[in-house]
């Protein structure tokens, strides 16, 4: 083990626990976040972490749909997956 070693470690466990890339890269002292990319990996499950996180910020979005705006205008085309959107029951 090298302590250069430490810091790729440091780095990824910082990374994959929440920490933000920018002060991780000042805590190493790098100038460029794309070098303190090659310390600290991203692991998968912290990938799909914050994918479902997205995610569930875009389904409440869904719920809110501006149906109720003045700008909000449709066809009757539309009508089955306005429907759907408003009762998951009715299938699309």
């Amino acid at each position: 083990m090298h302590p250069h070693q430490l810091r790729h470690t440091l780095a990824t466990q910082a990374i994959n626990r929440g920490m933000r890339l920018e002060a991780i890269a000042t805590m190493l002292g790098h100038r460029s976040l794309r070098m303190t990319l090659t310390y600290a990996r991203i692991a998968n499950k912290t990938v799909a972490d914050e994918y479902a996180t997205a995610s569930a910020k875009i389904d409440a979005l869904d719920e809110t749909i501006c149906e109720g705006c003045g700008c909000y205008q449709t066809t009757i085309e539309f009508r089955p997956t306005l429907q759907a959107q408003a009762d998951p029951r009715v299938p699309e």
